[in-house]
């Protein structure tokens, strides 16, 4: 089912090689050429980082009338693939394309160290490989203008390239002919606007942190950001449009579920956050997928307060958010959801991790994925 052939890289890396007894990763970057159509945006005023002129610049461009131009680029973009040491009978095995949220990378995926909250090793061990990248703006991505450039279209591009990248062999010399996109909040609504647009990229839709209902996020974070600059030294360099979340307090409540996490990975998640862009905080188009057709499965933690609505909990029940998400896929062949136990929306860093991943894992097998 699986094919692989071996050719040159199309593009030059910088390889940082971490071993395992049974995996091998590899972080490169990938030099990608993308186009999209991007919202014109009015420039901030020099003085952003008043916190006044922030929060009525941001208000006033969040409701501006849209308008949109074409725009086109080459970026660097910052990835970690890995390779499973399971056996596969010799074939290539379908790969898992890890996309963060918003103020994370892709070392998200790895569980801040510890292998019970490591997606990216439970992947491994069950015969995936695993391609996390860090999205544009992002990580050890390219930061370019975090207003006209760093918008939603020009990120979903730019994964779309990568994967046909993956499916001619030009990435780490293996050519990918199953796909699972597999995404966390910002990257699972942007998984929704991908396949929607890209149906034939991914055999299957995993999103996480997510439902249909996103009333409560600005709720939850209403005037969490400021200019990232601000916020910490390791942004000192960083445009004043790039953001991330001032209080510690603000985004433990937000991510985290108290009674089903630890402390210290909650303040961990704050000492050593991303950035999030006011482009990345425009609306990016339809909330639905119509046209992809197939499996879809929705994890979300039964305290993410983000995503389950007015009540803040994720009750079980076809009236549910989480459930009532399989609106957005009206056509998808398949879909599944879990609830993940005492999990916030962060729900990687929680106790729950490792039955949370299974549950993922089991339906895929379930779907011969």
């Amino acid at each position: 089912m699986f094919a692989r052939k071996n050719i040159l890289l199309a593009f030059s890396f910088l390889e940082v090689l971490s071993f395992t007894s049974a995996t091998l990763c590899t972080n490169f970057v990938i030099s990608v050429t993308a186009s999209a159509s991007t919202q014109v945006i009015e420039p901030p005023p020099a003085n952003l980082t008043d916190p006044a002129v922030f929060f009525a610049y941001l208000a006033k461009t969040l409701t501006a009338e849209p308008n949109f131009t074409p725009t086109t680029g080459t970026f660097s973009i910052s990835v970690r693939h890995c390779r499973t040491g399971a056996p596969n009978n010799h074939q290539t095995p379908p790969l898992q394309f890890l996309v963060h949220g918003a103020t994370y990378d892709k070392t998200y995926w790895e569980g801040f160290g510890r292998d019970e909250y490591s997606w990216e090793k439970f992947a491994l061990s069950q015969g995936y490989d695993t391609l996390a990248i860090d999205s544009l703006g992002n990580g050890a991505s390219d930061h370019p203008d975090p207003i006209q450039l760093v918008q939603n279209p020009l990120q979903r591009a730019i994964i779309h390239e990568i994967v046909l990248k993956l499916r001619r062999g030009e990435i780490a010399r293996t050519t990918y002919n199953s796909i699972i996109y597999v995404g966390h909040s910002y990257g699972s609504a942007t998984g929704v606007r991908l396949a929607n647009e890209y149906p034939s990229d991914f055999e299957a839709v995993v999103l996480t942190g997510f439902s249909v209902d996103s009333s409560q996020v600005s709720v939850a974070l209403a005037g969490a950001f400021s200019p990232a600059q601000t916020v910490s030294q390791r942004f000192a360099n960083l445009p004043q449009a790039y953001l991330a979340i001032a209080s510690e307090d603000v985004r433990t409540k937000a991510f985290y579920s108290g009674d089903g996490s630890d402390l210290r990975v909650a303040i961990n998640d704050f000492a050593t956050q991303g950035t999030t862009t006011i482009g990345e905080l425009l609306p990016f188009g339809s909330a639905t997928a119509p046209n992809y057709r197939g499996p879809v499965f929705i994890l979300t933690g039964d305290n993410d307060i983000l995503y389950c609505g007015q009540s803040r909990t994720c009750l079980p029940g076809p009236k549910s958010p989480v459930p009532q998400t399989r609106t957005v896929f009206p056509n998808a062949n398949a879909f599944s959801y879990r609830l993940a136990s005492y999990a916030g929306h962060s729900l990687n860093n929680h106790f729950s991790a490792r039955d949370s991943f299974q549950s993922v894992h089991e339906w895929l097998t379930g779907n011969t994925l």
